[in-house]
C-alpha cells in the first residue's frame, strides 16, 4: 500500500487524502516516526483543512512527544467533543505525563460516550487500582469481566483488590473464575491460595498449596504458607514439620523461625488445655531450645507444673525466669501471687516489694500487690498485718469501696466493731449502692445489740438486691431476738427461697416449722383472750354497729384501743370485723380498693374481693392481707344479699 501511495503521489503530490492514508498505514505498521513526518508536512502546509488530528496525536504519543500530542489531540476535541478515539489517546498522553487526575477524567468521558470500549475500561481500571481507588477500580474490572472472560490479569487484579479490602470471599470467587479460565496461571493460583487462607478456608488453601508445591517443589514460600495454614487450623504437629522443612533448606528464614516458636508455644497451650501436661512441658522446652532467654516460656512451664501440683518445679521455673528478667514487674507479680497460694506470705511480700521497686510499676499494680498480701494475711487470721496492708491499698486508691469493706472485716476480726462500722460507712459514702457494705455494717450493729439500726441496714441490702439471701436470714435473727416470730418466720422463708446454702436452708426450715408451731399456739391463746375480753368488754365500750380494726401486729385488747391507719408496702396487715351484737347474715364479701387516677375524679378501683362465710353469732372475725403497692386504700365489707352498701369500712394509707 505504501509503495503504490508513493507512486501515486509522484504524479499527484498535492493529494492530501493520499498522504493522510499513507501516514495512518505507517501508524498501523508501528512506524510512528514516519507517520509523524507526513502528518507534520500536511499540517504545516494547510492547518485549517487538516482532518486527522486523532491519529496525528497518537503518532506523536508513540514517539513520546507528549506535549505536542496533547496540543494536537485537544485540537481534535475542539472540532468534535465526542471524538472518543481522540479522548482515549489524550487519556494515554496524560498517563504518560503522570497527570493521573486528567487521565481519569478523560477515561470517564470516553466510557460515557462509548461504553463498549473494553480495552479502555481495562486500562482505566488498572489506573484506578494503581491510585488505590479500589471501589471505582472494582466497578470497572467487574464490568470488563462481564464482557471479556479470558483476561488473566483482570481476574488477578480484581481478586487482589478484594483481598486488600478484606472481602475475602469475593476475592475467592473472582480468582476461582480466573483459575477456571486459565488453569495453568500460577500467579492466580498463588493469590487464590492466599485468599482461601484469609477467608479461613484452610483446607482449600492447603490443597492448593499442595498443587503449587508439586509444580514448584523448591519454592519454600509455598511450604511455609502451607505450614501457616495448618497452624491456623491448630494442627500444630503438621505445621511444625513444615516449618522444620523450610529451616532445613534455609536456616536463616526468620519467618519460619518465628512461626516454629509460635507453634511450639501454641501446641503447649493446647496440650495444657486438655490436661496433657507432660507433652505440654516438652513443647515449651522445644521452644526454649530456640530461645533460652525468653522468660515467658519459663512462666508457661511453671504454670503447667502448677497444674500438675509440683510446687518445687513451679518455684524453680519462676526463679529461672527472674534470673533472666529480674525487673519484670509482670513476672514478679505473678510469682508473688503464686507464693501467696502456697501460703508463703512473707516470701510473697519480699517479691512484691521487689516488684514495686521497678520503674514500670503502676499505681494499679501497687494496689493489687498490697491487696493480695493483705488478703493472704486475712485468711491466716493475722488481722494486724492484714489491716496494715489494706490501709496501704486504701492510700493508693482512696475511692475503692471494696478495700474499705475489707478493712471493716479486718476490724471485725479484731473485735473492734465501732471501727469496723466506720470503715463500712466510708465504703457506703464511696459507693452507696453496694449491698455488701450495708450487710456487714448490719452484722456489727446486731452484734452490738443495736437491733433497730441493724434491721435498717439489712432492709437497705434487700432494697438494693432483693435476692440477697443472707440479709433475710440476718433480719430473721433480729426479729426473733425481739420475739417478733411472725416477722422472723417471714424473713426465714425468704432466705430459704433465695439461698443456695443447702445445709443452712435445712436448718432454717426446721427452725421455721418449730417457730410456726409456737406462733400458732400463741395466736390461739391470744384469740381466746381476745374473745374473753370481747365478752367482758374489758371496760371498753363498743359501738353497736360492726366496725373494722387494722393492725400491723396481732389484734388484741391493746390493739382495740390503738388506731393504725399508716402501713408499708409488703407489710402484713391484720384486720378484725368487730360486731358486738353479731352479724345480720353469714355471707359477707370483703372488698379491697385503691385510689386510682384511671377512674373518674380519682375514685377507687377494686384490686381484690373475697367471699366469706362467718358464724353470724360470732362477735368478731380475723384475717389479713398484704398490699403490694403504695397508695390510699379502702377496705369494705358487704352482706352478700345487700351488695350496694357496706356495713363496715375503713380507709388507710400504704407507703
Amino acid at each position: 500500500a505504501i509503495k503504490y501511495y508513493q507512486m501515486f503521489l509522484n504524479y499527484y503530490p498535492d493529494a492530501l487524502d493520499a498522504r493522510e492514508n499513507m501516514a495512518s498505514i505507517y501508524l498501523r505498521m508501528d512506524k510512528p516516526q514516519e507517520a509523524v513526518n507526513i502528518y507534520n508536512d500536511i499540517y504545516m502546509k494547510d492547518p485549517n483543512n487538516f482532518k486527522d488530528f486523532s491519529n496525528y496525536g497518537l503518532a506523536l504519543y508513540r514517539i513520546s512527544d507528549f506535549d505536542n500530542a496533547e496540543n494536537i489531540l485537544l485540537k481534535a476535541l475542539e472540532k468534535d467533543a465526542n471524538d472518543y478515539v481522540a479522548r482515549a489517546n489524550l487519556a494515554y498522553v496524560y498517563l504518560a505525563k503522570t497527570n493521573d487526575d486528567k487521565a481519569i477524567k478523560e477515561f470517564t468521558r470516553v466510557l460515557d460516550i462509548q461504553p463498549n470500549m473494553n480495552s479502555i475500561r481495562f486500562d482505566f481500571a488498572n489506573l484506578l487500582a494503581e491510585k488505590e481507588n479500589y471501589d471505582d477500580a472494582l466497578v470497572q474490572y467487574n464490568q470488563y469481566l462481564q464482557e471479556v472472560k479470558d483476561n488473566d490479569v483482570a481476574y488477578l487484579n480484581t481478586g487482589i483488590i478484594y483481598a486488600k479490602k478484606g472481602e475475602y470471599e469475593n476475592a475467592v470467587k473472582v480468582l476461582e473464575d480466573g483459575m477456571a479460565a486459565s488453569p495453568k496461571n500460577m500467579e492466580i493460583q498463588k493469590e487464590l491460595a492466599k485468599a482461601y487462607h484469609l477467608a479461613k478456608r484452610y483446607s482449600d488453601a492447603i490443597a492448593l498449596y499442595d498443587s503449587l508445591i508439586a509444580f514448584e517443589p523448591e519454592n519454600l514460600d509455598y511450604v511455609l504458607n502451607k505450614g501457616i495454614a495448618y497452624h491456623a487450623e491448630k494442627k500444630y504437629a503438621e505445621a511444625i514439620d513444615l516449618y522444620k522443612t523450610v529451616l532445613l533448606k534455609n536456616s536463616d528464614n526468620k519467618t519460619a523461625k518465628d512461626y516454629l516458636m509460635k507453634a511450639y508455644i501454641a501446641q503447649g497451650e493446647a496440650l495444657t488445655a486438655v490436661g496433657n501436661y507432660r507433652k505440654a512441658v516438652s513443647s515449651y522446652e522445644e521452644a526454649l531450645k530456640m530461645d533460652a532467654y525468653n522468660p515467658l516460656l519459663y512462666i508457661n512451664i511453671a504454670n503447667v507444673y502448677e497444674k500438675i501440683g509440683s510446687k518445687s518445679k513451679v518455684i524453680e521455673y519462676y526463679e529461672r525466669a527472674m534470673e533472666i528478667a529480674p525487673e519484670n514487674s509482670e513476672i514478679l507479680s505473678s510469682y508473688a501471687k503464686t507464693l501467696t497460694k502456697y501460703d508463703k506470705t512473707e516470701d510473697a511480700k519480699l517479691v512484691y516489694e521487689k516488684a514495686m521497686q521497678t520503674s514500670d510499676v503502676s499505681v494499679d499494680e501497687k494496689f493489687e500487690y498490697s491487696s493480695n498480701i493483705a488478703d493472704n494475711y486475712y485468711k491466716q487470721k493475722a488481722y494486724d498485718k492484714a489491716l496494715s496492708e489494706y490501709q496501704k491499698a486504701a492510700e493508693l486508691k482512696p475511692n475503692d469501696d471494696i478495700t474499705y469493706i475489707k478493712i471493716g472485716n479486718t476490724y471485725k476480726g479484731l473485735a473492734q466493731l465501732d471501727s469496723a462500722i466506720a470503715a463500712y460507712d466510708k465504703a457506703i459514702s464511696i459507693v452507696p449502692t453496694n449491698p455488701d457494705s450495708y450487710f456487714n455494717k448490719g452484722l456489727c450493729q446486731a452484734e452490738l445489740n443495736n437491733l433497730t439500726i441493724a434491721k435498717e441496714s439489712f432492709s437497705k441490702v434487700i432494697e438494693l438486691k432483693s435476692d440477697y439471701a443472707y440479709a433475710y436470714y440476718a433480719l430473721g435473727l433480729a426479729f426473733e431476738k425481739e420475739n417478733n416470730l411472725e416477722k422472723a418466720i417471714e424473713n426465714y422463708e425468704k432466705f430459704v427461697e433465695y439461698s443456695n446454702d443447702k445445709n443452712l436452708k435445712n436448718n432454717i426450715q426446721k427452725k421455721i416449722t418449730k417457730r410456726r408451731r409456737y406462733s400458732t399456739m400463741i395466736k390461739k391463746l391470744l384469740s381466746i383472750v381476745f374473745l374473753v375480753l370481747m365478752v367482758l368488754l374489758c371496760g371498753f365500750k363498743f359501738k353497736e354497729r360492726p366496725y373494722v380494726i387494722l393492725s400491723a401486729g396481732t389484734i388484741s385488747s391493746t390493739t382495740l384501743q390503738r388506731i393504725e391507719r399508716v402501713f408499708f408496702v409488703g407489710q402484713r396487715i391484720n384486720y378484725a370485723i368487730v360486731s358486738p351484737d353479731g352479724l345480720k347474715y353469714s355471707g359477707v364479701r370483703m372488698q379491697l380498693s385503691t385510689q386510682s387516677d384511671k377512674t373518674t375524679n380519682y375514685g377507687y378501683s377494686i384490686i381484690s374481693t373475697e367471699d366469706l362465710f362467718i358464724d353470724k353469732y360470732s362477735k368478731s372475725y380475723q384475717n389479713y392481707f398484704v398490699p403490694r403497692k403504695a397508695g390510699r386504700y379502702i377496705l369494705q365489707f358487704f352482706y352478700l344479699n345487700k351488695k350496694n352498701y357496706p356495713f363496715a369500712h375503713v380507709e388507710f394509707l400504704v407507703q
